[in-house]
């Protein structure tokens, strides 16, 4: 599960939240290749991704165990965070909207889009090359203020987040956000999730 050890900074007046995934170890490599076994299986779909493969909106709902674990530990993740945030006041029942897998390739990148209408969106790094891919900028998850004030007021436009093998990001699902194009000559792996809040019944 997500440890306790979860990372929360103010962007643009809105929370983000980083953690490492614990006991990651003896799954990766299974969720790895059943990612790619659906690759094979389905061509993708496309939305905001360019040249990267996108899989289908129900990777949450596969078979497979491995993958069924890390939505277990995503949704718990998810879970804390809306707690922290709502200073453990009860959030309601906690929906899987959508869910994904990316694999993206030499030159693949994704234009700025947001998750509306999603109220939690988020993001967790499957497969990142960590010892490669240290050119500034590869593949960051980019947020976007959507109120930009200028350098004039002190405050940048933009936040880059660096991916890494095992991390998992969550922020609200109206934050404008892209993905810098990717260089590495590896595949950068990754899965993306949104979640809804509904009323207990």
């Amino acid at each position: 599960m997500a440890g306790s050890g979860i990372d929360v900074k103010m962007h643009f007046s809105a929370p983000v939240f980083q953690s490492e995934m614990q006991g990651l170890a003896g799954h990766r490599e299974h969720i790895i290749e059943r990612v790619r076994e659906l690759r094979v299986e389905d061509p993708g779909i496309a939305r905001s991704n360019l040249r990267g493969w996108h899989s289908g909106l129900k990777l949450h709902m596969d078979g497979n165990e491995h993958v069924a674990w890390l939505f277990r530990n995503i949704k718990r993740f998810t879970m804390a965070c809306i707690r922290n945030f709502l200073c453990n006041q009860d959030p309601g029942k906690l929906e899987m909207m959508t869910s994904w897998a990316n694999i993206n390739s030499m030159g693949s990148w994704n234009m700025p889009h947001m998750h509306l209408p999603a109220d939690w969106s988020g993001v967790f790094y499957l497969e990142v090359n960590d010892e490669i891919f240290q050119e500034k900028g590869d593949g960051d998850l980019i947020l976007i203020d959507p109120m930009p004030a200028g350098s004039m007021f002190r405050r940048t436009g933009t936040v880059n987040l660096r991916p890494r093998t095992g991390l998992v990001v969550l922020f609200p699902g109206y934050q404008m956000h892209m993905v810098a194009p990717h260089f590495g000559e590896t595949e950068r792996i990754s899965v993306a999730f949104n979640y809804k809040l509904r009323p207990h019944a």
